[in-house]
């Protein structure tokens, strides 16, 4: 699924759902969807996971250890499998969204599973931090987006991680410089 196709999903989910204030209400989402959210005792290693039940009502757990933006992240993720790839048929009925180090130690990762799990990553991003929202935002504002603060302000007024506004910024091309310094 092209990243095109996925950031037009994402968009489409917001204003279907009308869930177009800031933070992105992803837990409202979900119910919109009729997936059922739930808090899940879970080992370190996995941040998720996505159960279909056997009428077809899903479920996304998720680790109630990790911080309320990763978590937040991790629904999106979650919900990104049910539309990229359970409703489009592709891929099984279980997610489990394990740290990829973690994963790919026990084993290597087939083809399938990792563009599977960067479509997810890419749907979460697009859901969490919309083109359009991030483009009015720093349209309506003097915003530097070189600048280590104007991203951590983006980063709180989107509840996400600083990492994860700094990829998506960097991946929508505007932004590279903090990613560079922060990261490399």
């Amino acid at each position: 699924m092209v990243l095109e196709r996925i950031e037009h999903l994402a968009t489409d989910i917001i204003k279907r759902t009308g869930a177009t204030t800031l933070p992105i209400d992803v837990e409202a989402i979900a119910r919109a969807l009729n997936i059922r959210v739930a808090p899940f005792p879970m080992d370190n290693a996995v941040s998720g996971v996505l159960l279909i039940d056997s009428n077809g009502v899903p479920t996304i757990g998720y680790n109630i250890t990790e911080s309320r933006v990763r978590r937040r992240f991790t629904l999106a993720h979650e919900i990104g499998h049910y539309i990229c790839h359970v409703k489009q048929g592709d891929g099984s009925r279980v997610f489990v969204d394990k740290d990829f180090k973690v994963m790919f130690r026990s084993k290597s990762p087939e083809p399938g599973e990792i563009r599977m799990e960067r479509e997810a990553n890419a749907f979460a991003a697009s859901l969490l931090m919309p083109e359009f929202l991030l483009l009015e935002m720093v349209t309506d504002k003097e915003f530097d987006l070189n600048s280590e603060d104007s991203i951590r302000e983006l980063a709180k007024t989107f509840d996400v991680s600083v990492g994860a506004m700094s990829f998506r910024l960097l991946n929508l091309g505007m932004s590279a410089s903090y990613y560079n310094n922060q990261f490399f």
